[in-house]
């Protein structure tokens, strides 16, 4: 089950982005993952539910999208910035 620990480091980098940009909610993530990462989307999908519980993450929507590379990688997130 990698998915947890790849699911873990994704939700810390974008909890360290969201912060940077003193964003108060992340309310969309797109992840690229690459086929031989053998990850199921519905997997990731749950450990991404379970994992940003009590996040700034949490309630995000999730947009997973398969490419030919090798690894996962965050693509681009959405959020509300708070002044």
């Amino acid at each position: 089950m990698h998915e947890v620990g790849i699911v873990q480091e994704l939700i810390e980098e974008i909890t360290s982005q969201a912060k940077k940009q003193n964003a108060g909610k992340v309310t969309r993530v797109k992840v690229k993952t690459g086929k031989l990462e053998e990850l199921t989307s519905d997997s990731f999908r749950f450990w991404f539910e379970q994992l940003s519980k009590g996040t700034i993450s949490e309630g995000a929507e999730l947009d997973l999208i398969s490419t030919d590379n090798e690894g996962v990688y965050l693509e681009h997130i959405e959020m509300e910035v708070t002044e």
